[in-house]
């Protein structure tokens, strides 16, 4: 009767946008995997202090782990890389991230509102995959545009 997400959502949602992006031919591409860095998750709910990044966590694993990892290629984001570069060769060192440049072409991202009223509450869960700069790698639509689009929607209401 609780109106909160629950783990059967995580794994509904993260299937779903696995088995959509694996079946588009025009985003999985074998001969040139587009470079995918994984964005972060957008919190647009009523509960802010909730923390949804397992949404992308999983669905990058499932990727990964799937037929489709052959026609994606995922790239760690930025701020990890420099962070690991620094405590592996120091701050100051050549090769430390300062001279780290991504090869991503593409950013995958989570927009997640929620619109409560009363004793239920609907959620949305809007996943993007959004061109960077022109793409050497995977479909070229040009910086800013959006190559995949899903959402996942969900409803909770308590029991009177």
């Amino acid at each position: 009767g609780a109106t909160a997400l629950r783990s059967q959502d995580l794994i509904t949602a993260t299937d779903k946008m696995s088995q959509d992006i694996a079946s588009r031919l025009d985003v999985v591409n074998p001969e040139s995997p587009p470079r995918i860095v994984v964005g972060t998750v957008e919190n647009r709910t009523t509960m802010p202090h909730q923390n949804y990044e397992i949404f992308l966590v999983r669905l990058r694993s499932l990727l990964q782990s799937s037929g489709a990892r052959h026609g994606l290629e995922f790239i760690r984001e930025r701020d990890y890389v420099e962070a690991a570069r620094d405590r592996e060769y120091g701050i100051d060192a050549p090769s430390s991230g300062a001279t780290y440049r991504s090869r991503a072409d593409y950013v995958l991202t989570c927009t997640v509102y929620d619109m409560p009223t009363g004793t239920t509450n609907f959620y949305l869960f809007d996943f993007q995959l959004n061109q960077l700069r022109e793409a050497k790698t995977g479909p070229d639509l040009g910086p800013g545009a959006m190559v995949w689009e899903n959402s996942y929607e969900v409803k909770y209401g308590t029991r009177q």
